[in-house]
């Protein structure tokens, strides 16, 4: 039994190195200048953080304070197979 728990944790380990050090998260932003029209949007380049994106946000929005806008930062976002959507494996604001 140890050595089942053993084997788990070592790949848990493996698996998390891999992730946060070996390939680190990347992100992109999304932002949305009119909260009820998402179709219209600018994209960020990839970034190494989320507090790089949310920066990027406050960049292109001025600073805006109304609530007529949204924005995402997706982490690790790729173009889908059949293109025009992008596919984050998470997505935060």
């Amino acid at each position: 039994m140890k050595g089942i728990i053993s084997f788990a944790v070592l790949i848990f380990v493996i698996f998390w190195i891999w992730n946060h050090v070996i390939s680190p998260p990347k992100f992109t932003g999304f932002y949305y200048p009119n909260a009820g029209e998402l179709s219209v949007y600018k994209q960020s380049p990839e970034l190494d953080s989320l507090e790089e994106c949310r920066e990027w946000v406050e960049d292109i929005s001025g600073g805006r304070t109304d609530q007529n806008f949204d924005y995402e930062c997706g982490k690790n976002c790729r173009l889908s197979e059949a293109g025009g959507i992008y596919i984050c494996n998470e997505t935060l604001e």
